[in-house]
């Protein structure tokens, strides 16, 4: 109740007019309660990042659980971008915390740690359509792939959304030939998104 009633908040007034107090007495609790839950608003925020961060992981599976060769990884993943930006585009609230991230010294602990994650969750389905591949040069390239996404994705939400699918949609194909790379995978246009699409 109290993040759903936060991220209520920031969709209205934005993050930096998140004030404890008036979180308090949204939820009907007194301030205290609210501090034995949350430390600071830095840890409300946290919390709420966490949140989106397991979606994150969560997309990554549905959108790649049922790749069993390239191709259908790199459509995979090519959607899985689209609707990760998609996301950022239709949530307020995300936009604003990830918006922050980079002024935020708890925050951007947070992401790293999420971005080594979800790197390593999508080393995982690299490694089973590729398993000949190299699981250190795998991991590697995923998590670096994960961790510009999120400073991609924060930018692309500053452009005008036309721009911002552009962005993206660059963005997305860097990123499938560094993992076709690190996979062994040769790059053509064929480990791109295929046309049917």
């Amino acid at each position: 109740m109290i993040l759903a009633e936060a991220a209520q908040i920031i969709a209205e007034v934005g993050s930096d007019a998140l004030k404890m107090n008036a979180l308090a007495q949204r939820c009907g609790i007194s301030i205290g309660s609210l501090y034995q839950h949350f430390r600071d608003k830095g840890a409300v925020l946290s919390s709420i990042a966490e949140r989106y961060h397991a979606a994150t992981r969560d997309c990554i599976d549905e959108a790649l659980d049922k790749a069993t060769e390239w191709q259908a990884f790199a459509n995979g993943f090519a959607g899985l971008i689209d609707d990760y930006y998609g996301m950022f585009l239709a949530e307020p609230v995300i936009r604003d915390v990830w918006s922050g991230i980079a002024a935020d010294k708890q925050l951007q602990a947070l992401e790293l740690r999420s971005s080594r994650e979800n790197g390593a969750h999508l080393a995982r389905h690299i490694l089973r359509v590729t398993p000949d591949a190299d699981p250190d040069a795998v991991q590697e390239a995923a998590f670096f792939v994960m961790a510009l996404g999120e400073s991609v994705m924060r930018f692309a939400i500053l452009c005008p959304p036309e721009e911002g699918h552009l962005h993206v949609a660059r963005y997305s194909e860097m990123a499938l030939a560094e993992l076709a790379r690190a996979a062994g995978v040769p790059i053509n246009p064929a480990n791109r998104r295929s046309s049917a699409e």
